[in-house]
């Protein structure tokens, strides 16, 4: 999985497989314009997520999981990315899902963020079988 700020220091870690995600979790994303960044945990207070597609359609998306987000959120281009736990010493990721969206609620002081995303739990469900690419060594390009 590609990690890191883009352009700036690329680099990879492996994935070791996935997970389900639980309540209090702390994860990370990585996001093809914001790059990689962890301080979300898992909430589960927003389930869907509306907005206008690129025509200018609405457009709401539903069976989602939310983390709020202690960091920037994520932006426009990172839909798709993963979303993923650090394990083995921070050194491998386990898959947990893929960028969704996010919400922002402007408060009077504060201003609370969340990412919503899609749980690969969910994805093995609806697809059974699927599996992450896990890593195989180097990559031969």
């Amino acid at each position: 999985m590609w990690d890191g700020t883009p352009g700036v220091n690329d680099y990879t870690k492996p994935v070791v497989g996935w997970g389900f995600t639980y309540k209090n979790q702390s994860l990370c994303m990585s996001g093809a314009t914001s790059g990689a960044s962890c301080g979300r945990t898992v909430d589960y207070k927003y389930s869907e997520v509306c907005g206008k597609d690129i025509y200018g359609n609405q457009e709401c998306y539903s069976n989602l999981v939310s983390a709020e987000q202690r960091v920037d959120s994520s932006r426009h281009g990172d839909s798709g990315g993963p979303v993923f736990e650090l394990t083995g010493g921070d050194a491998q990721v386990r898959a947990m899902g893929t960028v969704t969206g996010s919400i922002t609620k402007d408060w009077i002081i504060t201003k609370d963020q969340w990412l919503l995303f899609q749980e690969f739990a969910t994805a093995v469900r609806d697809f059974p079988g699927l599996e992450p690419a896990l890593d195989l060594g180097p990559d031969p390009v």
